[in-house]
């Protein structure tokens, strides 16, 4: 039977493969990662410079050289110089992140980490740990790459730790939870901004039902209607101790799904943030979020977390960290409906970033030598 599910997972890795080239020769690969986005990056770092009064020299594409005649700092795309190798290390490795997260005092989702060729070891935690599930390579992805969601089944989830094995063979599976997706970006130790994923809101009126109330409000904005077996709907009304026939109390605001939009692919789902949130991140997540940069001793990260409520400590709500982002990028955090810093949250990456570099004043000048 071991021999018969390597079989298959060899074939799947190889059916992805095949996938992923034809889809570059053909133009149908439509992600653009971080590291594709230069001219992003070189309008927000010399718009950011531009506010402080620095000046930018281009080394190389998507190298810049970046002064204010008291410190220099060399940055490349979303890159900057903030932490060392080990920190960066770390947080690529989602098992031992996961554990400094834990004892630290930090909730994370319930997981388990098996090898591609264990597929034992995913099929013993889901028959612990009922539900939806998220597959995801242990070690050394970003931007989303070979992550898989709102899984259902021993197939789906082969399928999906097939899709994941092709970036690293030891894989992470986890219960699914339910929420907005939240970028918290933290400054030594500081939140300083954070961004959400903006879902599909409804409010109870008292007579009508919450299927009723999603028809209603996806009507009003143009959203389309939830099909029959969104996963995303049911597993955020789940969350919630909620079904589509019940009748929410007037005035009562709840997260009918994480994303507005059908999933209509659940490989690699990667999250692209819409509004700004600082303001609604409570003191207790946003110290959580301390925690978490503490555990791994980033001075630069962003944060994500997952949560129904981010006016609640994710404690009392079931959410949680889902991950640390040791090269954060700035570009989640431009642009967003609802956003009003001054100043922008890259001139203030920028300006601290120069300070680290400013030649500090002479100690003791103007005095004899001794």
């Amino acid at each position: 039977m071991r021999k018969r599910t390597t079989g298959l997972m060899k074939l799947m890795r190889l059916r992805f493969r095949l996938q992923r080239i034809l889809n570059r020769l053909l133009g149908r690969s439509k992600t653009v990662y971080v590291w594709n986005r230069v001219g992003r990056y070189r309008r927000l770092w010399t718009e950011a410079a531009a506010e402080i009064g620095a000046e930018v020299e281009e080394l190389a594409e998507g190298i810049w050289r970046i002064s204010d005649g008291a410190g220099t700092v060399i940055v490349t795309n979303h890159m900057t110089p903030m932490d060392n190798p080990v920190v960066l290390r770390l947080a690529s490795h989602k098992p031992v992140s996961y554990r400094l997260f834990e004892d630290a005092g930090v909730p994370v989702a319930p997981h388990r980490v098996f090898h591609a060729a264990d597929m034992e070891a995913m099929e013993a935690f889901m028959q612990t740990h009922p539900g939806m599930y998220v597959i995801k390579p242990a070690r050394g992805t970003s931007a989303g790459m070979g992550v898989t969601t709102h899984l259902k089944g021993l197939a789906e989830c082969r399928r999906a730790a097939a899709l994941a094995s092709l970036f690293d063979s030891q894989l992470i599976i986890e219960k699914l939870v339910a929420g907005e997706v939240y970028r918290l970006l933290y400054l030594e130790g500081e939140m300083i901004a954070a961004s959400r994923r903006r879902g599909l809101w409804i409010t109870g009126d008292g007579s009508t039902t919450v299927g009723g109330l999603i028809r209603a409000r996806c009507h009003a904005t143009g959203v389309p209607v939830p099909a029959t077996g969104d996963r995303d709907l049911e597993a955020t009304l789940r969350a919630q101790g909620l079904t589509l026939d019940d009748v929410p109390e007037s005035g009562r605001v709840l997260l009918a799904k994480s994303v507005a939009a059908p999933l209509t692919d659940r490989e690699e789902i990667r999250t692209v943030y819409t509004h700004d949130a600082t303001g609604e991140i409570c003191a207790a997540i946003r110290a959580t979020g301390a925690r978490a940069c503490a555990a791994l001793g980033t001075a630069f990260a962003g944060v994500d977390i997952i949560t129904l409520d981010p006016s609640r400590p994710l404690e009392n709500t079931g959410g949680v960290v889902g991950e640390i982002n040791t090269t954060p990028g700035l570009h989640h955090h431009c642009g967003l409906e609802g956003v009003a810093q001054n100043p922008s949250v890259p001139a203030r990456v920028l300006r601290h970033l120069l300070s680290r570099t400013a030649a500090p004043a002479a100690a003791g000048a103007g005095q004899g030598a001794t």
